[in-house]
């Protein structure tokens, strides 16, 4: 699996996932793994293995991705503030 992550701006991430083949993963779970809160949302893709994670000021974590039948990725992403 791999986690192609886009800055849209300082207070979002673009987040798209998708299979060593490039083909997108529907519903993978998206957190970081500090915890950060998603505002209570079910952060999980969409069909074409988006999902776009708002309100995310000033934060430096690893961002995990897990999804059926894959091993769980980590990504250190560091969000301006």
């Amino acid at each position: 699996m791999h986690v192609d992550v886009r800055l849209r701006r300082a207070s979002h991430l673009d987040v798209k996932v998708v299979d060593d083949a490039g083909r997108p993963i529907a519903g993978a779970r998206v957190a970081f793994a500090g915890g950060l809160d998603l505002d209570g949302e079910d952060a999980r893709t969409d069909a074409a293995g988006h999902i776009l994670l708002d309100g995310l000021d000033g934060c430096e974590d690893d961002l995990i991705v897990a999804a059926d039948g894959y091993a769980p990725a980590a990504s250190p992403r560091r969000i301006a503030g």
